[in-house]
């Protein structure tokens, strides 16, 4: 069996843009255009947003960031990391609030470290802690504490399952996050103190337990927009939420924020 190549030359088309020419015909490929006339500025658009604005003028300067990672120990001391676990919507859901309930017997079993005024406290049922006060410096490092696994609801218990026999938190420090001052870069106070909201402005969720969370959405466990289409399944009335930084600069620029309608 023989086959033949057919010969193909590109040449340049001075008036045109580029010639492809072959045995059989000549085609005209145009020049790519150049980028200045690919778009044209548009005028001046206003959009309208579900945004409430957050009044910082009398927020305190700073808060402390602290790594915040639980462990439950076995009989033969393995540990294992409560945070990590699967992440379907009803494992995270489980998990969410089996830490958060562990968070809080955490606070209670150390008022001499924590006080007894908790709302000066965030947590995102993860990692991330912070702390109005300073409870202690990075030099000092990381801080274990204990917590009685007995003093726990029956569902925290049932996630930790029998074999666990101890349960502690560590907690590290990481660094502060700054309310007004231009402390650090510009990019990473932003990235950090939006992050601080966000958790911030959830904590009344994670609290009264109304709302199924995963990241920056949330849907109400019960309402009366839920309904009912097939096989069991509930379509479930929500948000999402978002913390934007809004101004022409970022002397001027506000915090809001931003919630959506979510199904």
């Amino acid at each position: 069996m023989t086959s033949s190549i057919q010969e193909t030359s590109i040449t340049k088309n001075d008036s045109y843009g580029v010639k492809s020419s072959n045995h059989n015909d000549d085609a005209i490929m145009p020049v790519k255009l150049h980028s200045a006339y690919r778009y044209t500025h548009a005028s001046e658009l206003r959009i309208a947003v579900n945004g409430f604005t957050l009044d910082m003028s009398k927020a305190i300067d700073k808060v402390y960031k602290f790594e915040l990672k639980m462990y439950g120990i076995k009989g033969d001391g393995k540990e294992k990391e409560l945070s990590r676990g699967p992440r379907n919507d009803v494992a995270l859901s489980i998990r969410h609030q089996a830490l958060w309930s562990i968070y809080h017997q955490m606070l209670k079993s150390h008022e001499y470290l924590f006080g007894k005024n908790l709302i000066k406290y965030f947590y995102d049922c993860g990692i991330n802690f912070y702390s109005v006060d300073e409870l202690w410096n990075r030099e000092e490092g990381e801080k274990e504490l204990k917590i009685n696994i007995e003093l726990l609801c029956p569902t925290s218990r049932d996630f930790l399952g029998k074999q666990t026999v101890r349960l502690v938190a560590r907690l590290l420090p990481c660094g502060e996050v700054f309310m007004h001052n231009k402390t650090v870069t510009e990019t990473d106070h932003n990235r950090s103190l939006l992050q601080f909201l966000e958790i911030a402005t959830s904590q009344m969720m994670f609290d009264k337990g109304t709302h199924l969370c995963f990241r920056n959405k949330a849907y109400e466990y019960s309402s009366d927009q839920n309904a009912e289409i097939y096989s069991g399944k509930v379509v479930v009335s929500g948000m999402e939420k978002n913390i934007r930084l809004v101004g022409n600069s970022w002397d001027e620029a506000t915090p809001i924020v931003q919630i959506d309608g979510n199904i």
